[in-house]
């Protein structure tokens, strides 16, 4: 995943960072969808 690490203050705005970056390219990546829509899902 392409991460700006100039930009990435802490891993939660890290997240929101690529969430942001998902949500404008779900339509590349769909496989995506489904796993941010898990409410247990951690990215780490």
């Amino acid at each position: 995943m392409v991460r700006d690490s100039n930009k990435v203050l802490n891993p939660s705005d890290e997240m929101r960072g690529n969430t942001r970056w998902l949500s404008g390219n779900m339509d590349r990546f769909p496989c995506y969808s489904n796993t941010f829509k898990d409410p247990d899902f951690s990215p780490t």
